[in-house]
């Protein structure tokens, strides 16, 4: 068996294989109060903790575990926050900053059950759907801007 998670387990039982590198972003009023977060636990709430803690930023926190609520609250200029560039093509009105951070997107399996050229076909395959997906996304967008 094989699982796809998008932060860290640091587990010495589990083979970990980066499919994918997703840059993180800041977006919405940098100057509200607000910080619009994921629940706990969730993949991009440890990288928007990893952000705040990093910039030793103290923040009023809206959290929820719904994105498309974030997003929301972002069109109507409440809050910022941290998410996926990716999330651009659902927010093309918004500014943004990078932030150096990168998620993966990382393929796990028990160590014990690894089986190495298996493995590296599968990941192989899954990245070249991504970025499959990625250029479709990014034609999309395009259209859009041009409209």
């Amino acid at each position: 068996m094989i699982g796809l998670i998008e932060k860290p387990t640091n587990r010495l039982d589990l083979k970990e294989l980066v499919i994918i590198k997703d840059e993180m972003i800041h977006v919405g009023q940098t100057n509200s109060p607000y910080w619009l977060m994921r629940e706990k636990n969730s993949g991009v709430r440890y990288y928007q903790d990893l952000y705040l803690d990093k910039n030793e930023i103290s923040a009023n926190k809206i959290v929820t575990n719904n994105l498309s609520f974030i997003f929301k609250l972002l069109k109507s200029n409440i809050g910022q926050t941290i998410v996926s560039k990716k999330a651009l093509a659902y927010l093309p009105q918004l500014d943004w900053q990078p932030t150096n951070l990168w998620r993966n997107l990382i393929m796990i399996q028990k160590k014990m059950h690894v089986e190495n050229s298996l493995n590296e076909e599968i990941a192989a395959f899954l990245a070249a759907e991504f970025k499959a997906a990625e250029i479709r996304r990014q034609i999309a967008m395009e259209k859009i801007e041009s409209s």
